[in-house]
């Protein structure tokens, strides 16, 4: 599994990336900033974006719109951890067709759980 993680915060991007590779055996591309993703995802499709909302350059919300604008990347899951907790901000990301919402502090136990559900849902049509 590739997962791309977007996230600015150095000790949150070694939490999921530590997670990922040893529970799953994920190859973790890490972006500090939604253009650093972008980037990313000009290089190489992940099967996985892990997507914080507060970055310096170019936020969570603003990269997912791009992410989704693109055929080639609009069915990527991403699963979104942030602190922020505004409904109507939820509400957006899910029109977004997000896979996960996580509130922060995210445990290794949350990030499991989230990758589990989503590997192992049906396929949306």
């Amino acid at each position: 599994m590739h997962v791309l993680l977007v996230e600015d915060d150095d000790g949150n991007r070694l939490l999921v990336r530590q997670a990922l590779e040893q529970r799953f055996g994920a190859v973790v591309t890490s972006a500090r900033n939604g253009v650093e993703g972008l980037r990313a995802l000009q290089r190489s499709v992940p099967d996985l974006i892990f997507l914080d909302l507060w970055m310096p350059v170019l936020n969570g919300s603003d990269f997912l719109e791009r992410v989704r604008a693109e055929n080639e990347w609009k069915d990527i899951p991403v699963i979104v951890m942030s602190a922020m907790q505004d409904k109507q901000a939820v509400e957006r990301l899910v029109r977004l067709k997000i896979s996960g919402y996580l509130v922060k502090p995210v445990t290794v136990e949350q990030l499991t759980e989230r990758i589990a559900k989503v590997f192992t849902a049906p396929a949306v049509q």
